[in-house]
């Protein structure tokens, strides 16, 4: 079975999970195929490394290429924030574009991604869209 990524890059490095607690991790970079987002994760280092980094590779990648092939979404972009605890967290920027006979109108929201599931981001995805509508039909 073909993969539905690449691994592009990988950096040794610490960061911390919270508190005064520093681990050492690998910083992953990941291109999903077939539509190309590139995103990063850290992966603790330890004795499975490489099966750990396929395994969140792969889950995250199906995730992505699920949200793309929804007919709402016209792109996402991978970025990250720092949340009230002063942590980085990742997220997928979702853009969705709804069109009509009177127009288009494109607007995005922020989905981290420890919630990159199906269950939870395709309602955002349609209240998003059908606001759009709404906005068009104004």
């Amino acid at each position: 079975m073909a993969e539905n990524y690449t691994v592009i890059g990988r950096t040794a490095t610490t960061d911390s999970p919270g508190g005064d607690v520093v681990r050492d991790v690998v910083r992953v970079t990941v291109q999903t195929k077939p539509s190309g987002v590139v995103f990063e994760f850290n992966q603790p280092r330890g004795a499975a490394l490489n099966a750990s980094i396929a395994a969140r590779a792969h889950t995250y990648s199906d995730d992505i290429e699920s949200i793309m092939q929804t007919p709402e979404v016209s792109g996402v972009q991978y970025v990250q924030d720092v949340n009230p605890s002063d942590n980085i967290v990742d997220y997928l920027q979702i853009w969705v574009t709804a069109s009509n006979d009177n127009g288009d109108a494109t607007d995005y929201f922020y989905q981290s991604f420890a919630t990159l599931e199906a269950a939870a981001v395709a309602p955002k995805i349609m209240t998003l869209y059908n606001s759009l509508l709404a906005t068009l039909n104004l």
